[in-house]
């Protein structure tokens, strides 16, 4: 009878190890998700892969362009670097398959056209284009140039504006506004010192006018963001 009671005043202990290993198994269980969870970003990047810039408006590849670089300001220091300028840009597009070569006039046959016209009169862009055998002018201005800023460094940088012409139509394709879509290439990498020879500053000159036609291609065709030239 004793011992009776002194059981019912001592119940027995709750045994802790069935927590202990319900717990244990939960954190097993929960483990692989939080895992997961940290590799929720780097698993949706590997599978949409990297950022891309979409096509600012896309070429008809049925018609025929060319490249119409125009410095009307007199921003370049040399009239090479506009007919850089447009070859980079042509050879972009071609590169990546936006337009074939037989949609695209070289754009010397631009400058031929100019020459040839002995009027001194003013053409219309749709007119140079139409004499040049071409559907559509990618018109650029040049607005600003400069390859340094305070004379010792370099800071290359160029600005301008570019339109799509209709030669048949006689108009605007794009943009919207008549001033034109801005496009302006400043490479933020570190420059270093601006060259003091000729040959040395006219690289230079060049490679920021292959830049600046590469940026012109890149308005029409979807590329990753991290090759932007406007970079």
């Amino acid at each position: 009878m004793n011992r009776l009671i002194a059981i019912e005043k001592h119940p027995a202990r709750r045994s802790t190890s069935a927590p202990l290993l319900l717990l244990a198994l939960g954190i097993v269980a929960c483990g692989p998700m939080i895992s997961a969870c940290n590799i929720i970003g780097p698993a949706l990047v590997i599978a949409e892969g990297p950022p891309k810039t979409d096509a600012k408006v896309e070429l008809n590849a049925d018609r025929t362009y060319i490249i119409l670089v125009d410095d009307m300001r007199s921003r370049l220091p040399k009239r090479s670097l506009r007919d850089q300028i447009a070859q980079s840009a042509e050879e972009k597009l071609l590169e990546e398959g936006v337009l074939k070569a037989e949609h695209l006039i070289g754009a010397r046959a631009v400058q031929r056209a100019l020459i040839d016209d002995r009027s001194g009169k003013p053409k219309a862009i749709s007119e140079i284009g139409r004499d040049a055998g071409a559907n559509v002018v990618i018109y650029v201005t040049i607005d600003s140039w400069g390859i340094t800023r305070d004379g010792r460094s370099a800071a290359p940088s160029v600005e301008g504006r570019v339109k799509l012409i209709d030669c048949d139509a006689n108009k605007r394709i794009w943009p919207p506004n008549d001033t034109g879509y801005p496009l302006r290439v400043a490479p933020s990498a570190q420059q270093g010192d601006l060259p003091n020879d000729l040959a040395g500053r006219s690289k230079v000159e060049q490679d920021l006018a292959r830049r600046y036609g590469t940026a012109i291609a890149q308005l029409f065709y979807k590329h990753l963001s991290s090759t932007s030239a406007t970079k």
